[in-house]
């Protein structure tokens, strides 16, 4: 297995608390007790007071209601943005953040980061789910340990594998925008095509 660098600086600043952001956070509060940890989310809706609640529960400072850019003033404020795939670069958090120097990674860097486990990530425009269930499938008919993404954040997986076991990881343009580091052991890149415009601009950005 390839060796993992360590998790970036704290103090913490999740945007973002679906699936994702919940889990960063979580995976962050289990890996570093001490660690400030704050999570916020523009939205109030009943599925992120629960996630707040959850999160509260952990110890992590929650938001609700706010994009998060007056959290970047604070007075610990952070040093790393850990964002949810959902949220784009061009956002006024993340655009604050990168002005003032603060790392911004996303939940599959940071899920990465924390499980030293074999990686098989599988991206492209399309097939991405399938491929990994696939593949996953094949893992488990030759009666090897595996765990696969679909539906589970790679940040969820920490402390919970084997040592054997190889995680098959859908990585989506969105995830891998933000990843620094990532480097899997294996790598499938599906296909191409033009999609998803609306976030990167050009296909140039996408490909990127």
């Amino acid at each position: 297995m390839k060796p993992r660098p360590p998790l970036p600086p704290q103090p913490y600043l999740v945007v973002g608390l679906a699936r994702s952001g919940v889990a960063a956070a979580l995976a962050l509060r289990a890996a570093s007790p001490d660690a400030a940890i704050v999570a916020c989310d523009r939205a109030t809706p009943a599925e992120a007071r629960e996630a707040g609640e959850r999160l509260s529960r952990a110890g992590v400072e929650v938001h609700l209601g706010t994009d998060g850019t007056e959290l970047l003033l604070a007075s610990q404020p952070p040093r790393t943005l850990v964002k949810s795939p959902g949220v784009p670069r061009q956002s006024p958090v993340v655009a604050g953040a990168l002005e003032a120097g603060l790392e911004v990674v996303g939940e599959l860097e940071i899920g990465w980061r924390l499980v030293a486990n074999a990686f098989c990530a599988v991206t492209g425009t399309n097939g991405k789910t399938t491929t990994v269930e696939l593949v996953g499938a094949i893992y488990r008919e030759a009666e090897r340990p595996v765990a696969g993404n679909v539906g589970s954040p790679v940040s969820g997986f920490a402390g919970t594998l084997p040592d054997g076991a190889t995680v098959v990881c859908e990585a989506s343009s969105f995830q891998l925008e933000d990843a620094d580091r990532f480097a899997p052991e294996t790598a499938v890149f599906l296909n191409f095509a033009p999609d998803h415009l609306d976030r990167h601009g050009d296909l140039d950005n996408y490909l990127a």
